[in-house]
């Protein structure tokens, strides 16, 4: 899941069963991961 957040006030994620994470990237360390990530 990819969020883009321009000028707001909070980005939040709730997941009461703690499973994954949650990472915030820029572009170049996000073309990275999608890159390693490869077709679904």
């Amino acid at each position: 899941m990819r969020f883009t957040v321009n000028a707001g006030p909070a980005l939040v994620y709730d997941d009461v069963r703690r499973f994954g994470r949650l990472e915030a990237m820029n572009e170049t360390e996000w073309a990275l991961r999608d890159r390693d990530l490869g077709p679904e």
